[in-house]
């Protein structure tokens, strides 16, 4: 049996799930081929054929999670009794998806994180808090730097976009906790990567919405990770909270995101028997 997985881009985060994806099958021992058709067929993201070819002519078709936003935006993802399943990377992304698509046409799957790249590798501290800063106001992330000033706590920002893989790493193991501002995550690679390197952190998340799984910038996360707060008012609380008390968010990507437990649930959601 052939798996065919397509893809287009090596970079941010679909770059990063598709690297631990074939790490993963290579040491498996997965019989894979790249953008070229299998007996399996799966789009982890959206490659040109899925707009330019029949979805027809892919047997045992899935697609995700990397393809769309919005499933209207994709055609061939609104043609859905023409592929075994959709894959969205959480629960929040499934709950968007099924205003379109049926439920059972929609299935969840976390990638997994390499924990031997990303480890704890403490080294001397040189600010108390990473900043960890991407797709929200300014102003935002205005506030919390005042915040720490005010409290003549060091920090560095680092901007998605802003940093390579061994810069991110280096400030994680010279950093006590991270402070996460951040829009809406589908998965949140880089904020697991940091927790895979044990370090804590404090959330900014955004506001919920009254939906059943509203989008969020932690889709993977629990209180073992650290500490979660909404508004600007609830910093304070919320910091002190993560200060007087002990975390330990690598445990939960063991758990949660190992890189080979995940590559083995979606081979078992492909249908691809080792």
């Amino acid at each position: 049996m052939k798996l065919g997985l397509y893809f287009d881009w090596w970079a941010a985060g679909p770059g990063e799930v598709l690297k631990y994806v074939l790490m993963a099958f290579n040491e498996l021992g997965v019989n894979y081929k790249l953008n070229e058709k299998g007996d399996i067929n799966w789009f982890i993201q959206r490659n040109r054929a899925l707009d330019t070819e029949p979805i027809t002519s892919f047997p045992n078709l899935f697609i995700g999670p990397n393809i769309v936003d919005i499933p209207p935006y994709c055609p061939a993802l609104m043609d859905y009794n023409n592929y075994v399943t959709s894959i969205v990377p959480s629960p929040w992304v499934k709950c968007l998806h099924n205003k379109w698509l049926p439920d059972e046409k929609v299935t969840v799957w976390a990638a997994g994180i390499d924990y031997n790249r990303w480890c704890e590798n403490k080294k001397p501290i040189e600010q108390e808090v990473m900043i960890y800063y991407k797709n929200r106001p300014k102003e935002h992330l205005d506030k919390v730097t005042n915040f720490l000033q005010s409290k003549n706590i060091s920090y560095k920002v680092v901007e998605y976009g802003h940093f390579n893989q061994d810069q991110f790493f280096d400030t994680i193991s010279k950093s006590s906790f991270g402070f996460v501002v951040d829009g809406s995550e589908t998965q949140g690679m880089a904020i697991a990567e940091m927790m895979s390197c044990n370090l804590p952190l404090i959330v900014w998340d955004i506001e919920k919405n009254g939906e059943v799984y509203p989008p969020t910038s932690i889709p993977y996360f629990d209180q073992t990770c650290g500490e979660v707060f909404y508004k600007e008012e609830e910093m304070e609380d919320t910091f002190n909270r993560l200060k007087s008390n002990t975390y330990n968010p690598r445990a939960y990507i063991l758990e949660n995101c190992n890189y080979i437990t995940q590559a083995k649930k979606i081979l078992n959601i492909l249908g691809y028997a080792l």
